[in-house]
């Protein structure tokens, strides 16, 4: 493409010698006659240079060219002005409104082509350096990076034009030793001093009194003028970039919710410390924690208030282990383990690991255990509400029992679920009786679940209700065994436990719904009319779909609805009164039967026995024991009582003498349960019990009962000491 040329001149014989001369040298021709004329073409067609005679009608040459240096992207077009050859205050006035040259009349037309082509290579090559010096500015403003020359004879520092993209607004020329935090001016100093390449990060302060971070860097450079070396460098402000690593470190190692070390940061904590540990002799010791019943918080106050537990629990916990140490406050690298002799770290939910190292003996951690135990305890506001938790705690010490990070935190948390089952808001240090019961624990939850999906390891057993005085039999309760091929018979009160931690009680308890209802199905004579009673669990109870299943089970075994009975605690009916009322009642619908297991064990209301659709009343077990104390014979006989005035039938379970017995037959008719008549049998077993005891049960004489009444097998482990009966595990067994 051709280069257009605008020849300006009010003399047409100098715009004709001129074009001619022009387009010779291959480039097109644009004329003005006058200055108004020449600054509207150079406006509209925008040449690529300009040929301008200074002496114009109108406006004159000199008005023009200022005003072509003044339109954006007119720096860059080459001015020629045409003078007189003794004109020297023209050529100067040019020069100093913005003309690229000069040359004087009358014209050399060769000369004129070869100037042009001159002036347009080298504006060619100008706008080239400005774009590029343009480019590097912007790039030096977007990255915040100014560079800078060390001028060792004047012992001071050239700048580039970007200095305040870094510094800010600062008077006169930036001076780093005013700019510099004080802390660091002495390393940078030190550095610019020596002359050498160096690279260093430093705090500068703000006029604000904010700080930024910069990154420093400097190499040594020939002077290709003079020869010399020189230093040269950048300073780029890396603040944000430092702000966005710290951030990413923090979300790597750090609990977004409480500040303290994660899983990752403590893995890394501890591996080291162990290290330590074994380098030195020293004892270092984990403490495992968790929050006791910290579900009811977040049921009861929602998630916002057991965010706010976990951060309050979080300080306490801080402040309780060492007050001399900074807990968790670490390099936000993550690479360096801290100096602290204590750590605390969350690992998740409301479990939290603390690191004691450099311990004396073992027993300093119980120490700070019941440190921690006191310090959680005190109570808590969320949002105006008072709450008490407690905690448990296990501890395992090192090297004794663990020298890696995972044998270490197996062993708190085997100890930590050995505090749990001694009664919570207590400690436990970890030992081999300890790990022997976990070891016997995690063979029952996988041996358990083996167990549900291969015939023949799981069984049901009956037990029989008997009516008295009529002594007749009117059902039964079906009661569930395990025999392991590699256990051998394993106690309910281990495997019911286990089901309902691990979750395995739901299928477990449709696998003993469904076998129930199948064998009682399967019962004739003097049976087939018999009720059968099943116990559920809360957790099963609360399934969605718990009436559909049921409903299932009966249409697909073929059992009447009205031989069914569902036996649920008082603990599963106050869970959630609302969806407890829609369940039973929704039961009823169906014609199953319901009855109300250890009745008089709970703290709820008895209100609930007239709001719900409740057939049965099971007294438990502990009051037919203590019938010969005053206590519980007043306990029974206000059930009885109770019972009567609202019509509902009452079956006594854990009857095991005649005394006990006799006790029961002076309140009239009721079903009695329990060893004195028969203890659980197998199905094969209870069909043949059965048709020696109809229509009435035989009873026993006096060694028969002795030989029966010995502790019965119960399907959950004991009710700890201390621990509310409103978190026991429902039976499925007595």
């Amino acid at each position: 493409m051709r280069s257009k040329i605008l020849v300006a001149d009010d003399d047409a014989v100098t715009r004709i010698l001129a074009g001619e001369a022009i387009r010779s040298a291959g480039f097109d021709v644009i004329e003005a006659e006058d200055g108004d004329v020449a600054w509207e073409r150079y406006r509209t067609e925008r040449p690529d240079a300009v040929l301008l005679d200074v002496q114009m009608p109108g406006l004159d040459g000199y008005a023009v060219c200022e005003r072509i240096r003044q339109l954006p992207g007119g720096q860059a077009t080459p001015v020629l002005v045409m003078t007189s050859q003794d004109d020297r205050a023209s050529v100067e006035r040019a020069y100093t409104v913005g003309a690229t040259d000069f040359i004087t009349k009358p014209l050399n037309g060769p000369l004129l082509g070869h100037r042009l082509l001159y002036l347009l290579r080298a504006a060619g090559v100008s706008l080239q350096a400005q774009q590029t010096a343009w480019r590097l500015s912007q790039a030096h403003r977007l990255a915040r990076l100014v560079q800078w020359e060390w001028d060792p004879r004047l012992e001071r520092m050239r700048w580039g034009d970007e200095w305040e993209v870094v510094f800010g607004p600062v008077d006169g020329v930036p001076e780093l030793a005013r700019l510099v935090h004080p802390d660091d001016w002495p390393e940078v100093e030190a550095a610019i001093a020596s002359g050498q390449p160096h690279e260093l990060e430093y705090r500068i302060l703000q006029d604000d009194g904010s700080e930024r971070i910069v990154h420093h860097e400097a190499e040594l450079a020939m002077d290709q003028l003079t020869g010399t070396l020189r230093l040269i460098g950048a300073i780029q402000d890396v603040t944000e970039r430092r702000r966005a690593e710290r951030r990413v470190t923090e979300l790597a190692y750090f609990d977004p919710l409480t500040g303290l070390p994660n899983r990752t940061y403590l893995r890394r904590y501890v591996q080291r410390a162990v290290t330590e540990a074994e380098r030195h002799g020293e004892t270092l010791a984990l403490l495992a924690l968790d929050l006791d019943l910290f579900k009811r918080v977040n049921d009861m106050l929602g998630h916002a208030a057991g965010d706010e537990l976990l951060n309050q629990v979080s300080r306490r916990l801080t402040e309780s282990i060492r007050h001399d140490d900074l807990v968790g406050m670490v390099p936000m690298a993550g690479a360096d383990v801290p100096e602290s002799d204590t750590l605390a770290a969350r690992l998740g939910g409301d479990e939290f690991i603390v690191v004691l190292r450099r311990l004396r003996s073992p027993e300093e951690a119980g120490v700070v255990a019941r440190r921690i135990l006191d310090a959680v305890g005190q109570p808590y506001d969320l949002g105006g509400s008072e709450v008490l938790v407690s905690t448990s705690i296990g501890i395992v010490t090192c090297p004794e029992n663990g020298t890696d990070v995972d044998t270490l935190m197996k062993n708190a948390d085997i100890a930590l679920y050995s505090a749990k089952d001694s009664g919570r808001n207590s400690f436990q240090f970890f030992n081999q009786a300890i790990q022997r019961r976990a070891q016997r624990r995690a063979e029952i939850d996988n041996g358990l679940r083996l167990a549900l999906s291969r015939p023949g390891e799981l069984d049901l057993h009956f037990q029989p209700k008997v009516a008295i005085p009529s002594e007749r039999v009117t059902g039964v309760e079906a009661l569930v065994r395990w025999n392991s091929p590699v256990l051998g018979r394993v106690s309910p009160a281990e495997f019911v436990a286990a089901a309902e931690e691990t979750g395995l009680i739901v299928p477990l308890g449709e696998w003993v719904l469904r076998r129930a209802c199948e064998l009682a199905t399967g019962w004739d004579g003097t049976q087939k009319d018999l009720t059968v009673a099943v116990n559920i669990s809360g957790r099963q109870f609360q399934q969605p779909g718990f009436v559909e299943l049921v409903a299932k089970i009966l249409r697909e075994t073929g059992l009447s609805p009205s031989r069914l009975e569902i036996e649920i605690t008082e603990t599963v009916v106050m869970q959630d009164t609302t969806n407890t009322q829609r369940v039973l009642r929704a039961l009823k619908d169906l014609g199953v039967r319901i009855a109300l297991d250890d009745f008089g064990t709970g703290y709820s209301s008895l209100s609930y026995l007239t709001r719900f659709p409740i057939d049965i009343l099971k007294i438990d077990r502990s009051f037919v024991a203590g019938l010969e104390g005053a206590s519980s014979e007043a306990i029974v006989s206000a059930i009885m009582a109770l019972s009567r005035s609202l019509s509902l039938e009452v079956v006594a379970e854990g009857v095991e003498t005649a005394g006990q017995l006799s006790a029961f037959e002076r309140y009239g008719e009721l079903d009695v349960q329990g060893f004195y008549f028969a203890r659980p049998m197998d199905d094969v077993s209870w069909r043949a019990w059965l048709a020696q005891n109809s229509p009435r049960v035989a009873r026993p004489t006096a060694a028969e009962a002795a030989s029966r009444a010995s502790p019965p097998e119960r399907s959950h482990a004991p009710t700890p000491r201390n621990v509310p009966r409103y978190d026991e595990t429902p039976l499925l067994d007595h």
